[in-house]
């Protein structure tokens, strides 16, 4: 056994975000560009998916919110460090696995920042009401790239 430390894989963290920014910025703008929301995908009696349009001017749940420039770009300030501070504790682990979830969490708050910068909002639009209860918030994939590896690394700690 070589005493090298495995190299960091920079690489697989940079193609990550950039694939999660793409994409998620892809989708909004097929949302706000071409779509006619609201849509329903689908209903069951225990879960329903709906895409709606939903603006989140603060963090999580609306959070902080306000409308004036300064705060959006305080927030946009706020989520780069953070996606950033998440992204290199993850790179430091020196494992694929861990660049992965650290590039899809930080390509999902620069997904978020790019909304913030373009429409002066996050813009959310994936609601899912829960046995027949009206859910008051909404979120978007760049949400879920972000708490998915979250919990994924919580459990695996």
């Amino acid at each position: 056994m070589s005493s090298e430390k495995e190299p960091i894989p920079v690489f697989a963290l940079a193609v990550t975000t950039i694939c999660i920014l793409l994409l998620c910025q892809a989708i909004t703008w097929y949302l706000t560009a071409q779509a006619n929301l609201p849509i329903q995908v689908f209903s069951t009696p225990v879960l329903e998916l709906n895409l709606v349009h939903s603006e989140n001017r603060g963090v999580n749940f609306g959070l902080m919110a306000g409308d004036n420039g300064s705060n959006q770009f305080i927030l946009a300030g706020i989520a780069i460090v953070v996606g950033a501070v998440m992204a290199t504790i993850l790179l430091g682990k020196r494992r694929v696995s861990h660049a992965i979830a650290g590039g899809m969490i930080f390509g999902g708050a620069l997904s978020n920042v790019m909304d913030r910068l373009t429409f002066g909002y996050v813009f959310d639009y994936i609601n899912t009401p829960f046995l027949g209860l009206t859910n008051p918030f909404s979120y978007n994939i760049a949400d879920i790239f972000i708490v998915l590896p979250i919990i994924w690394w919580v459990f695996k700690s």
